[in-house]
């Protein structure tokens, strides 16, 4: 699968910045023009936002190949140093942001294999959240498919005492964990936010609330404190 990656580095102010190679997005055989005009990419006939004056980067993907149609993932700069991503697909001149249920999805990323089943990556800050969507039979949504867990795979230090439980958000306390050790974090449930399943140094397991854990280690403090 061929991904054409094209980044836009805006100015505030200055002449628009030259278009990009034109690509056949709607599958008429006709290529669209995409180009950055200020605070919005030009796709076609229709405009997204595009980076708030602060550039964005563009790539144009094959979500599902073989169906004639390509799209447009568009990422703004984030609060930190993370984007927001979203796909778009052109139709009959106009953009339709692909979502679940009318709603936008939007990830610091996507992996895009081309087979309908685009990957929405989410910053979590000491993970990654892979979360698994369905493009629709036209094109033009998303299903979500749930999953019961999302792996993290973080080693930490623990500072402070804390009790892990047997079920996610309390229940029969496992153990309580001893200050100066390292613990990992496998898992965060995706039913139970913020809930997380660590594996301590003596082989057991439970559940603490992500926000109990970065109280108890100093080394997550500084990452969770960051705007």
């Amino acid at each position: 699968m061929r991904l054409i990656l094209l980044t836009l580095t805006a100015a505030l102010a200055g002449p628009p910045a030259p278009p990009l190679p034109p690509v056949d997005l709607d599958g008429d055989g006709k290529p669209e023009t995409l180009q950055q005009q200020g605070e919005a990419l030009k796709i076609g006939a229709a405009s997204v936002d595009c980076g708030m004056g602060f550039g964005c980067k563009v790539r144009v993907v094959d979500v599902r190949e073989g169906d004639g149609f390509k799209e447009v993932e568009v990422c703004n700069p984030g609060p930190r140093d993370d984007y927001d991503c979203y796909l778009y697909a052109y139709r009959k001149g106009s953009v339709t942001a692909l979502g679940v249920d009318g709603s936008e999805v939007a990830g610091s990323g996507w992996t895009i294999t081309g087979n309908g089943i685009p990957l929405k990556q989410s910053d979590q800050r000491i993970y990654t959240r892979l979360s698994k969507y369905v493009l629709s039979k036209d094109g033009l949504s998303l299903t979500a498919v749930p999953q019961p867990f999302y792996y993290v795979g973080y080693k930490v230090r623990v500072d402070r005492t804390f009790p892990i439980t047997m079920q996610p958000g309390g229940g029969a306390v496992v153990a309580n964990v001893k200050p100066g050790s390292d613990i990992t974090i496998l898992l965060e449930s995706a039913e139970h936010d913020s809930q997380m399943l660590v594996h301590l140094s003596s082989g057991l397991t439970g559940w603490v609330d992500l926000w109990k854990l970065v109280e108890a280690s100093d080394s997550l403090m500084p990452i969770f404190a960051a705007g």
